[in-house]
C-alpha cells in the first residue's frame, strides 16, 4: 500500500497501517484511524500517545451508554486504540500512562467479547504463575480441530481476535490465543520476560487445551505472528504433539533485523554485544538508533520485554532467538512459512529470513510426516479478508484439517499461495511456502515467481545502485561510504534502502551483481566463440576477473568487510569458479581442476588487489603481468603481459 503519511517515520506509518488492518472484524474504523493519525506529530511519542488515548476515551464513553451491538463494536475499537496509545512508550517503563492504557484496552476488550458466544478469558497454569488468554469454542458435536495462536515481539492476545481467532471459530475450529512470557499480559503485570525456548511455554498451553474433551489433540496446530515466526517453529522442534505449525512470517535469526542497521558485520556485532564492557559498541548503537526511528523503538521495546538494562545487553539477549543451532531440522510436523515482500524489519533481497528458515527445514521420509519440497505460488482466492491470520485459516480450510485415516494427523496437501495480511506484524503481502508431501512430483517445484516490480520502485532501485556504485568508485576507503550517504545521493529515505536491500551487505551485493552482469555476458559469449584454446580461456577469464577487481576494488573490498557470508559462498564467486573449473578440466596436465580454480582465484582476492594497487603502488598493468606469470607457473609455459600465451 502506498505510504500516505509519516513518510520519514516508518514505525508510525506501520502502526497506522496495522490499525487500519483491524477493520475486517471491527477492530478499527478507517476514518477514526486516519483522523487520529493526522493529529500526531511525526517522531513524537507523547503526541502519538495523546492522540490515540483521546480517541479511545471518546469511543469508550460513547459505547458504555449505547445499544448492546453498538457498545460491543465501540468497545472493540476503543480497545485497539488504547493498545496503540501506549505502544511507543516502553523506553520509560515507569511511565504510568503505559499501564493505564493497557488496562483500559483489556477492560474494553473483555467487556466487548461478553457479547460473543463461546468466547471467554482463560488463565493457563505456567510455572508458578498463569498465562492469560482467550478460548474461542466452536459449535458442533464431537472433538474438533484446534488452533493455538500467539503474537510475537509486541503484539497482544487481544489483537489476535481480529486477525484469525474469531475467523477460526466461525469456521469450526476451537482457537486458543494467549500471551506468553515477555508478551503484554505478562510484561505489564510483572510476569516473566521473554525466553527463546518457547517449547517450554507451548507445552503447558497444550496441556491446558488438550484436557478439554471437545478438542481433538491429534488435530492441533500452532500459529505464531511476527517474532512468533521464530517462537512457534522453535516450539514445534521440541513439541511432538503439534500437528502443524505456521510461521507468519518466518524468522530464522531475529537479531539480524537490528544488526542490519549497525556499521559492523553481523557476527562482530553479536560478539561485541555480549562483552561485559564495550564503550565503542555502545556509541555505535546510540548513533544508529539516533538515525533510525525503527531502531529507536526496537531497542526501547526490546529492553522492556526482555528486562535487560541497556541496548547492548538487549542485542546480546536477542541473538539467542536463532535457528543457527540447527533446531529447525528437528521439526517433524508440516510447516507453513510465510514471507513478506515488503518487510519493515527483515531483508527481502538475497536470501530472506523466511527463506533461510524454509531451507533449513527437514523431515523424516515416512508416510506419517511431510517433508520440504517444491513450491508454487497461487493468487489469494477472491473475497479473503486482508488479514494474515485469516489467510492462514483459508489455507487451513483448504487442508480441511481432516484426519488422515492412515496416520491420525493433518491431511495436508502441498499448497503455496500469495497472501495479503493487511497490517499484520510483518507486511502487506506475503508468500506462503508449504511442505510438499512424500511422492509428489518434483517438477512442481522451482523458484517462486517474481512479482512484477512497480515502475517507481524500479526507478528507486536503479537510483540507489547508481549512487552506491558512484560513491564506492570515488571513495578513498570502502569504510567511508555509509547507508546515509547512499540514501542522500539517491534521493530516497534510508528506510527504503533497508526495506529494499535488507542491510549494507545486501545493497553491496546488489551493486556487484549489476556491475558483473554485462561482464558475465561478455565472458559467456567469448567462451562460446570458436578458436580459443582451453589454456587461453583460463588466462582470459582470470585477466577479466582481475580487471574487474582493479576497477571495483573498493566495492569488492566493502563486500568482504560487510559480511556477505564467506566469499566462497557468494553467488559471483561460485560463477567464476565454475566457469574457470570447466576451462581447467580441458587443460593438459591439470589433475584437480576444482582445487586449481580455487587457488587461482585466491590470487586475485579483492583485499589483495587493493593492497597491491593502493598500498604497494603496483600499476594495473604490472599486476596483470604478474598474474599472467603466476598462471604460467601453475600451468607451465609463459605469457606476455596481457596474458597471451607465447609459443615456445
Amino acid at each position: 500500500m502506498k505510504q500516505l503519511m509519516f513518510h520519514d517515520d516508518p514505525p508510525f506509518w506501520f502502526e497506522t497501517l496495522r490499525n487500519l488492518g483491524l477493520t475486517a472484524y471491527v477492530g478499527s474504523d478507517v476514518g477514526e484511524v486516519i483522523a487520529t493519525a493526522a493529529r500526531v506529530t511525526p517522531g513524537d511519542y507523547d503526541s502519538w500517545h495523546d492522540a490515540w488515548l483521546s480517541t479511545a476515551e471518546r469511543l469508550e464513553a460513547e459505547a458504555r451508554g449505547s445499544h448492546p451491538v453498538s457498545a460491543r463494536d465501540g468497545l472493540l475499537r476503543a480497545s485497539s486504540y488504547y493498545r496503540a496509545a501506549e505502544f511507543f512508550l516502553h523506553g520509560h517503563p515507569e511511565d504510568p500512562c503505559i499501564d493505564h492504557a493497557y488496562e483500559r484496552a483489556v477492560s474494553c476488550f473483555r467487556d466487548a467479547i461478553a457479547h460473543f458466544p463461546g468466547v471467554m478469558p482463560v488463565e493457563i497454569p505456567y510455572e508458578d504463575t498463569v498465562l492469560h488468554g482467550y478460548l474461542y469454542r466452536a459449535t458442533g458435536e464431537g472433538p474438533r480441530p484446534a488452533v493455538v495462536m500467539h503474537n510475537g515481539f509486541d503484539g497482544a492476545a487481544e489483537e489476535l481476535h481480529f486477525s484469525g481467532a474469531l475467523g477460526g471459530q466461525e469456521r469450526g475450529y476451537h482457537v486458543l490465543t494467549f500471551d506468553g512470557p515477555g508478551q503484554p499480559a505478562a510484561i505489564h503485570r510483572d510476569g516473566p520476560a521473554f525466553r527463546p525456548d518457547w517449547e517450554n511455554v507451548v507445552g503447558p498451553v497444550l496441556d491446558f487445551l488438550t484436557r478439554d474433551p471437545g478438542v481433538d489433540p491429534a488435530r492441533t496446530a500452532l500459529l505464531g505472528v511476527s517474532l512468533g515466526g521464530y517462537l512457534a517453529p522453535r516450539a514445534a522442534a521440541y513439541e511432538p504433539r503439534l500437528a502443524a505449525v505456521v510461521a507468519l512470517d518466518g524468522v530464522f535469526d531475529a537479531v539480524s533485523a537490528l544488526t542490519a542497521h549497525l556499521p559492523l558485520p553481523h557476527e562482530e556485532a553479536v560478539r561485541r554485544a555480549a562483552a561485559e564492557h564495550d564503550e565503542e559498541m555502545d556509541r555505535l548503537i546510540a548513533d544508529a538508533r539516533a538515525r533510525s526511528p525503527i531502531l529507536r523503538w526496537a531497542f526501547d521495546h526490546g529492553r522492556y520485554v526482555t528486562r535487560t538494562s541497556n541496548d547492548r545487553e538487549f542485542l546480546a539477549e536477542y541473538a539467542r532467538y536463532s535457528f543457527k543451532d540447527g533446531s529447525a531440522g528437528k521439526i517433524t510436523c508440516p510447516v507453513l512459512v510465510c514471507e513478506a515482500t515488503d518487510d519493515l524489519f527483515y531483508s527481502t533481497t538475497e536470501e530472506s529470513d523466511p527463506r533461510k528458515l524454509y531451507r533449513h527445514l527437514t523431515a523424516p521420509k515416512t508416510p506419517s510426516q511431510l517433508h520440504r519440497g517444491g513450491r508454487r505460488r497461487r493468487p489469494l482466492p477472491p473475497g479473503c479478508p486482508p488479514s494474515g491470520g485469516r489467510a492462514y485459516l483459508r489455507l487451513a480450510r483448504r487442508h480441511d484439517l481432516t484426519r488422515c485415516a492412515s496416520r491420525g494427523t493433518l491431511g495436508c496437501r502441498p499448497w503455496v499461495r500469495e497472501v495479503r495480511p493487511g497490517a499484520s506484524r510483518h507486511s502487506r503481502e506475503a508468500t506462503a511456502y508449504h511442505s510438499r508431501g512424500p511422492g509428489q512430483a518434483e517438477d512442481q517445484g522451482g523458484p517462486v515467481a517474481q512479482r512484477t516490480e512497480r515502475a517507481d520502485a524500479l526507478r528507486n532501485r536503479e537510483a540507489v545502485l547508481a549512487a552506491a556504485d558512484a560513491l564506492f568508485a570515488a571513495s578513498s576507503s570502502p569504510h567511508s561510504v555509509s547507508m546515509d550517504d547512499i540514501a542522500a545521493a539517491a534521493g530516497v529515505g534510508k528506510g527504503t534502502l533497508f526495506r529494499r536491500f535488507g542491510d549494507r551487505a545486501g545493497l553491496i551485493g546488489a551493486v556487484i551483481a549489476s556491475r558483473l552482469d554485462p561482464l558475465q555476458r561478455a565472458v559467456r559469449e567469448a567462451q562460446d566463440a570458436a578458436g580459443s584454446s582451453p589454456r587461453q580461456r583460463v588466462l582470459d577469464l582470470l585477466d577479466a576477473s582481475l580487471r574487474f577487481k582493479i576497477e571495483n576494488r573498493n566495492l569488492m573490498t566493502a563486500a568482504e568487510d560487510a559480511g556477505l557470508s564467506s566469499p566462497y559462498q557468494a553467488e559471483h564467486y561460485g560463477w567464476w569458479h565454475e566457469i574457470l573449473r570447466a576451462a581447467l578440466e580441458q587443460v593438459p596436465g591439470v589433475h584437480n581442476a576444482d582445487f586449481t580454480a580455487h587457488a587461482l582465484l585466491a590470487a586475485i582476492r579483492a583485499d589483495l588487489v587493493a593492497h597491491l594497487i593502493d598500498d604497494q603502488k603496483m600499476t594495473p598493468e604490472g599486476l596483470r603481468s604478474s598474474l599472467a606469470a603466476y598462471i604460467d607457473s601453475v600451468l607451465g609455459g609463459s605469457s606476455d603481459q596481457h596474458g597471451t600465451r607465447k609459443d615456445a
